[in-house]
Parts: structure tokens; sequence; C-alpha cells
């Protein structure tokens, strides 16, 4: 086998063990040259499926590797925004530690607020304005998050944006 061949294979047990929160493998396959930054055909990488499956752990170890937290799949969605979609809070609340863009934007302008809205994450909701998360962001579409939670009609988020717009002066 050659050596990209078995880079490559490293890189795709890679992203099968951050699946799988696997940490232990994880850790060896980059201690023997797996490629961090491996993608699937989604554009998906280890951090990302980590974050998605709320492997805080692995998250962790792919961090401390020095992986890419900004990466972002096809569609623009980092390690953050997919946390924050799935309601991973442990793995939200590291990544934001770790230095995650809380303003990032995905190809449509959604930000981690606008996903953690539209996917009904009051939790990481409030961990992202703890942490700054700016309300008034607009995406393409010229929507916030608080309007976004509105066409979903979730309640208790609209409720908690609301009360954060009008303490907000604007």
């Amino acid at each position: 086998m050659q050596q990209d061949e078995a880079d490559e294979d490293n890189g795709t047990t890679l992203l099968l063990a951050a699946e799988d929160g696997d940490t232990n493998t994880a850790k060896s396959l980059i201690d023997n040259g797996a490629d961090i930054e491996a993608t699937d055909d989604k554009g998906m990488t280890a951090l990302i499926i980590a974050a998605i499956e709320g492997h805080t752990e692995t998250v962790e170890l792919l961090i401390d590797k020095g992986v890419n937290i900004e990466a972002k799949d096809n569609n623009g969605f980092t390690a953050l925004m997919h946390a924050v979609g799935h309601g991973n809070k442990e793995t939200v609340a590291l990544l934001i530690e770790k230095g995650a863009d809380i303003e990032a934007t995905t190809n449509m302008g959604g930000t981690p607020l606008i996903v953690a809205a539209v996917n009904k994450q009051l939790d990481c909701i409030k961990i992202l304005i703890k942490a700054g998360a700016n309300i008034h962001v607009k995406n393409k579409a010229g929507k916030t998050a608080l309007m976004r939670a509105e066409e979903e009609d979730h309640t208790e988020i609209i409720n908690y944006l609301s009360k954060r717009f009008s303490h907000s002066g604007k």
C-alpha cells in the first residue's frame, strides 16, 4: 500500500473513530499520521462529526491536536453550528471555550444562534448569548434568530429572545 493510500485510509478511519467517540483510537491514528483535516463527501471533518455526536472528549482531543476549529462542511456549517443544532451543550461550551467563532456564518448567512433558534435549542441559545453572540445578526434572507424562531413557532425561544431584544435597546 502506498503512503498516500495509507494516509487516506487513516483519515477515513479517523472519521469513523470520531463518529463512535473512540478517543483512544482517534489519538492513535493522529499520532501515526492520520490526516486530522480529512473530510467525507459532505465536507465533514472528524471534529464536525464528533461535535454532531456530542463526543466532547474526542472534540477536545482533536482541538488539542491542532485541528482547524473553524473548518466548514459543504454547506458552510462549523463544528459549533452542528453541536448547537444537535443540542450538545457540553460540546458547545467546550468549542466556545477553545475559541470557536460564535458569529461564523453558513453559506446562507446563518450563525450558531440562528441555527440554535431554528432547531429549538434553548439551552444552546443561552450559552451563545452568555458568550456574547449578537442577537441582531441577520442571515442572507434578512432574518434574525428571533425571526427564524417565529417562523418555526418555537414559543419558548421566541419569549426568551424577545426579552433579549427588549433589553438590548434595539
